[in-house]
């Protein structure tokens, strides 16, 4: 799952998920677009978003029925070509 919060007032803004009674998806059967669309999440929080002063997210990694402990992900932002 993944889920974007305010963290001031600690409102979830947006949270998504995968149905647990759907089966996994072979990504092997996928063409390279639909397989973009299925890593893609897409979204728009507004323009009251950009003043928020603090905001945190939750991504759940698994592999198969797995989860994965301590696993540290580093990302970058971009706006407009600028981090």
């Amino acid at each position: 799952s993944f889920t974007v919060r305010d963290v001031e007032t600690n409102k979830e803004l947006f949270c998504i998920s995968r149905d647990p009674d759907e089966p996994p998806i072979d990504i092997t059967t996928l063409t390279s677009e639909m397989e973009d669309q299925v890593r893609s999440i897409r979204y728009d929080f507004g323009k009251n978003f950009l003043r928020m002063k603090q905001i945190g997210t939750k991504l759940d990694f698994t592999v198969g029925p797995q989860p994965v402990e301590s696993f540290r992900m580093i990302e970058r932002h971009y706006f407009k070509n600028r981090l």
